[in-house]
């Protein structure tokens, strides 16, 4: 499974820029601020069909100014005509007004696990996305069936000491990221928005206490249904992925340790796996925290709520493990993923790594050096320094550069 062909059209800073990538290792050099990060955000999208940096979609617009006019004619107010910039440089300038890019385009080829080439097309505008695959609309459950990426990046190796909403993302993720499961994530988020707008109302005065109390109800059931989808899911994940990521510890660290995942529900500290229990607990403090939630004007309970622990030798990392420690336990769940796509469920994932390997010491960089050259899957890796090990340490690989939204092809 790989990329080939890639085309931006007015995303971030890429104005207009065309790639072809390898099967193998692509490594993309450039100083800061040039848009490396841009690209590999371009790629995730493409597989994804959302961002792993924003959840507003505007953000990922270009913010150049399109090199077209819009000219109205006196005597037909209500009708435009485009014309290129440089047909008019000698009318006069108040006469004309350049637009602000109003949408960005994505386009790529892609190899599917048959080896069979699809054509992926993603337009981005201020309020909506729009996809197609090979020509025909479809949804990004879709594509990210086809299209499996792993993403490595500085904000994932920061998420041990961060808050649990990134070690929740990291689980969250990867179920969202398979189509039979995913969505169990995008239906838990929707009735959560659904009575988070209903608890807003109620705060704001908009409703009565006594309707909103009875409208709760109705919902109530579908929440809770929806919270326990989601949290049999995450058991299941941790569960599946503990073998892999014991693995991976002692392949990166080198030596025994002994990891388990925990999972803390709020209020109530660990629960055990059964999903009677959850549900009995949701409904229960539901009732018991109504009037909680009603000031506060959101829901205080559900798996938006609960914490993924990575416990390393029986404590928790958060507090007990050095900053290289804790990079290394996300690197070796990254690693877990990967193990499991490819053993499991027999796919070869894209992997995308934005500048992880300077925020690791040398010993664990030569290590998920030696991994990725193992597993025969497109790498797409970003970094600053040309000089560094990468060129001696990944064999045979793909060189370019990027600046100011330029993208050149290397010689090695």
């Amino acid at each position: 499974m790989s990329f080939g062909i890639v085309e931006l059209i007015n995303f971030r800073n890429f104005k207009n820029e065309v790639i072809k990538l390898e099967e193998g290792v692509n490594v993309f050099y450039g100083d800061n601020a040039q848009g490396k990060t841009n690209f590999l955000e371009s790629l995730y999208i493409l597989s994804r069909g959302k961002s792993f940096r924003t959840l507003d979609i505007a953000h990922c617009l270009s913010d150049q100014k399109s090199n077209k006019l819009d000219i109205r004619s006196s005597d037909k107010p209500d009708e435009k005509f485009s014309y290129n910039s440089t047909d008019f440089q000698n009318l006069n300038p108040s006469g004309l007004q350049m637009e602000e890019v109003q949408k960005t385009t994505l386009k790529s080829e892609f190899k599917d696990i048959f080896s069979v080439n699809n054509k992926f097309k993603i337009e981005l505008d201020k309020t909506k996305k729009t996809i197609w695959l090979n020509q025909k609309k479809t949804v990004s459950t879709k594509i990210s069936t086809l299209c499996p990426v792993v993403l490595f990046s500085p904000e994932s190796l920061s998420a041990i000491k961060s808050g649990p909403l990134e070690r929740r993302n990291l689980i969250d993720d990867l179920i969202e990221s398979l189509p039979e499961f995913s969505k169990s994530v995008s239906q838990f988020r929707k009735i959560l928005r659904a009575r988070n707008k209903i608890l807003s109302d109620v705060k704001k005065g908009f409703k009565k206490e006594e309707i909103i109390n009875s409208t709760l109800e109705a919902i109530n059931d579908i929440f809770i249904k929806h919270s326990t989808d989601l949290i049999e899911l995450r058991l299941h994940f941790l569960n599946l992925l503990q073998p892999y990521i014991v693995q991976s510890i002692k392949f990166l660290f080198g030596n025994e340790m002994e990891f388990e995942f925990g999972y803390e529900a709020s209020l109530a500290g660990n629960l055990s796996y059964d999903v009677k229990n959850w549900t009995e607990k949701l409904r229960n403090d539901s009732k018991r925290l109504r009037i909680a939630e009603m000031s506060v004007g959101h829901s205080l309970i559900g798996p938006h709520k609960h914490e993924v622990q990575f416990n390393l030798n029986g404590k928790d990392s958060r507090y007990y493990c050095s900053q290289g420690q804790q990079r290394g336990l996300i690197i070796a769940f990254k690693v877990a993923e990967v193990l499991y796509r490819l053993q499991s469920r027999n796919e070869r994932p894209v992997l995308l790594l934005d500048d992880v390997m300077s925020e690791l010491d040398e010993g664990k960089r030569i290590k998920l050096v030696d991994f990725l050259k193992s597993i025969n899957s497109q790498i797409v890796i970003t970094t600053t320094d040309r000089s560094s090990n990468i060129e001696k340490t990944m064999g045979n690989h793909s060189q370019y550069k990027i600046n100011q939204g330029k993208i050149l092809n290397l010689e090695i």
